[in-house]
């Protein structure tokens, strides 16, 4: 009978495949959990239509595999096992070797990844048991690709990163309900997973995208399941695959069984020498084959390191195991789409190259062989240009603090402060001034024999070669020419650059802070004068002290610049105002009393000294304003006084025809000036004569002493003595 002669096949095939379990059992022993294979197949069938179901065989022994031809692409189905003792099911791509798609208790419910054929296999438990018994494999695809437990609450609420290879089992939680689900984030497509849960026969449903996604495997604790694409997956959990419910705490973990990726072994997992330590010692032993450029067919393991443009990378083996070759490339993906070099490095050679890109780039170093693989240390080094001087920044040390700095060596750039040319070093500070005022820096120490340049730029021009505003160039202790007009809270950067690339430069510097405002340095808080009959002198500065924004009269030829105010009440219709100084060049300037008053005059005559303002047409009980400020922002300190001006009529002495006269002394300031010649900024004397005869007459000088020198003028008496009308004879410094 025809199921006799199938009864008498099996008995047949009973014997063969018991002993191949048996030598398998010997040889292998059991193994929880094992991912089990099978090279043994048995009838078949190719994969039903949405809605079916197919019957591959039903008399599969446990240990072997029935083929699934004409699978679709990314289809959920379900695959059962009936008969002997239980029914463990795998899934595997092609053939009973191939790669794992699932594996569990029956019913399996599981994914295609791609279309082809996969192999069902059936054992009798997860330790890959075997019999001899007749087991009926069927494979459904649910209609609409249905199947699984779809749950709709999330526990815990945050997803959670698929776990590395090898790392172990992660648990997602302690407290897990038959009735929530999980999300796990960044899955890598392919790999393998194993799902659990505390509770024995605790229903497992695995989906993509979304929480009712496809389904990608079904079945009971553990479950092992693949990512069929990378992304995000949602794992269900109830007490049966009718989808039961039940609110008991359990513990749920996920694993991922995947092999892990050797450093370096490709592309993916390449090693940043930037993070390891020259030289390193490594293997290439267990590793693949994944480069075929320069040399291919034997291990190869791949590092990488980033070259600043400029920069030399110098890199080679110093040591080896195995006949070896090298590579090296650059470009922003592995291995470099521009070969630098290729070569067999029997000699332990070093390559060198220079970055002259013009940007930085990614270099690819790929120690390959020959023939076999082995050990081997590799050593490099990266050296470049002077660094830039922006990349490190130092902050200036407080006001009126002293900071040292060492400048040796080239620099990056050439002549950036505007001085001179710097080619040497470089070193860029950051200051952020607590008050507004003039600032200076001042060298106080200078070691070595070339200049230090020293600039400065508002922070917010950026930091780079343009922009600097020369302060001054030093090599022995002093005050810059420059003075820094600084605002409170506004960052400035300090550059200090040395003059010469092989003369090594120390100096220790410092930015001298403005002095405190004087009290008064606003026209509304102008110091009170007292005009007298002589000069008693007020001591004054204009250090420290602001600007009122008042140009100055186009006669004093000065811009705008810090000024003080004083303020003195008129007792006659002419005062003198002296301002001396020795420190500073001031301006002396006389205006009306309202702040800031209209100018009347003012007085620049002299770098240092005594500036001389004779204020005439005067109101006596009148008040006036005097501005006291540096020419071109010259600032110093200087006394000044308002007097009652020498009045050269008061006293006219009479002169005689060859009858001498004097002697006559003369010193201080006069109160006449500017109708000669030469500047008469001294005390004038009058002398009244009346000629007896008509004709030519003449001034002699019959003694002299002192170190200027005598001006001589006349005028009709009718012209009135005054300042005015004189008419220039000499100018004297000794008998004559």
């Amino acid at each position: 009978m025809p199921g006799h002669k199938r009864s008498t096949l099996r008995a047949a095939r009973s014997v063969r495949y018991l002993i191949a379990a048996a030598m398998c059992w010997l040889l292998t022993g059991p193994s929880v959990l094992a991912q089990c294979t099978s090279s043994t197949p048995y009838q078949g069938g190719a994969a039903p239509a949405a809605g079916g179901t197919t019957t591959l065989t039903t008399c599969a022994y446990a240990g072997e595999f029935s083929p699934i031809t004409s699978v679709a692409a990314a289809t959920q189905y379900i695959s059962t096992g009936t008969g002997g003792a239980s029914n463990y099911i795998t899934i595997r791509l092609n053939n009973g070797t191939g790669t794992l798609i699932a594996q569990g208790p029956s019913p399996l419910t599981w994914t295609s990844t791609v279309a082809g054929t996969y192999a069902q296999l059936v054992h009798t438990n997860a330790s890959c048991g075997t019999d001899a018994v007749c087991h009926t494999l069927t494979v459904q695809r649910p209609a609409g690709g249905g199947g699984g437990c779809t749950n709709t609450s999330m526990y815990p609420s945050s997803s959670f990163t698929a776990p590395a290879p090898g790392a172990g089992a992660y648990t997602i939680v302690t407290n897990q309900y038959q009735s929530e689900y999980n999300q796990m984030n960044g899955a890598t497509a392919g790999h393998t997973f194993t799902s659990t849960a505390s509770i024995a026969g605790t229903y497992i449903t695995v989906r993509a995208g979304t929480f009712n996604g496809t389904v990608i495997a079904a079945g009971t604790t553990p479950l092992n399941w693949t990512a069929t694409a990378g992304g995000t997956y949602f794992i269900h959990y109830n007490t049966n695959s009718s989808c039961g419910t039940a609110s008991t705490s359990m513990t749920t973990t996920v694993t991922n069984t995947s092999a892990a990726s050797l450093p370096g072994e490709n592309c993916g997992n390449a090693q940043n020498l930037a993070l390891l330590t020259s030289p390193f010692s490594g293997t290439t032993v267990g590793y693949a084959n994944d480069i075929s450029v320069c040399r291919t067919g034997f291990p190869d393991r791949i590092f990488y390191i980033s070259v600043p443009n400029g920069s030399t990378l110098t890199i080679g083996e110093v040591t080896n195991s195995y006949d070896e070759y090298e590579y090296i490339g650059y470009g922003p993906t592995c291995p470099g789409a521009t070969t630098i070099n290729c070569w067999d490095n029997d000699g332990l050679a070093q390559t060198s190259w220079t970055n002259t890109t013009g940007t930085a780039q990614t270099v690819w170093y790929v120690q390959d062989a020959y023939s076999g693989s082995g050990t081997f240390t590799l050593q490099w080094s990266v050296s470049g240009p002077a660094a830039d001087p922006c990349t490190s920044t130092t902050p200036l040390a407080a006001c009126g603090t002293t900071q040292s700095v060492t400048l040796s060596g080239a620099g990056v750039w050439a002549s950036p402060t505007g001085c001179y040319s710097t080619p040497g070093a470089e070193r860029v500070y950051t200051y952020t001034p607590p008050t507004t005022g003039i600032y200076t820096l001042e060298v106080t120490s200078s070691t070595g024999s070339s200049y230090i340049d020293y600039a400065w730029k508002p922070q917010s021009g950026g930091c780079s070669s343009t922009g600097w505003t020369c302060i001054d160039d030093f090599n022995a202790p002093g005050v810059g020419a420059v003075t820094l007009s600084l605002t409170a809270g506004v960052p400035i950067l300090i550059l200090a650059d040395n003059e010469s690339s092989s003369s090594t430069m120390t100096q220790s510097f410092r930015l001298n802070c403005p002095a405190a405002a004087p009290a008064n340095d606003a026209c509304a808080n102008a110091a009170l004068l007292t005009a007298g009959a002589t000069c008693t002198p007020t001591a004054g500065t204009t250090a420290g002290a602001t600007s009122d924004g008042i140009a100055a009269p186009g006669s004093c030829f000065s811009s705008t610049t810090a000024d003080v105010w004083y303020r003195f009440q008129a007792t006659g219709t002419s005062h003198a105002i002296e301002v001396t100084t020795t420190s500073a060049d001031v301006v002396v300037e006389l205006r009306t009393d309202a702040c800031p008053g209209a100018s009347i005059s003012c007085a620049d005559g002299f770098f240092t000294g005594t500036e001389l303002l004779v204020a005439t047409g005067l109101t006596p009980g009148a008040f006036y304003r005097v501005r006291v400020f540096g020419y071109e922002g010259s600032s110093g300190s200087f006394t000044i006084c308002v007097s009652t001006p020498y009045d050269p009529c008061a006293t006219i002495l009479p002169l005689t025809c060859g009858t001498p006269t004097g002697p006559i002394s003369v010193s201080g300031n006069g109160a006449w000036d500017g109708y000669g010649p030469y500047a008469v900024l001294g005390r004038e004397r009058v002398f009244t004569f009346t000629p007896t005869v008509t004709g030519p007459h003449s001034v002699e000088v019959l003694a002299y002493s002192g170190f200027d020198w005598t001006d001589f003028f006349f005028k009709p008496v009718s012209l009135g003595c005054n300042a005015t009308g004189w008419t220039f004879l000499d100018d004297v410094s000794g008998v004559g």
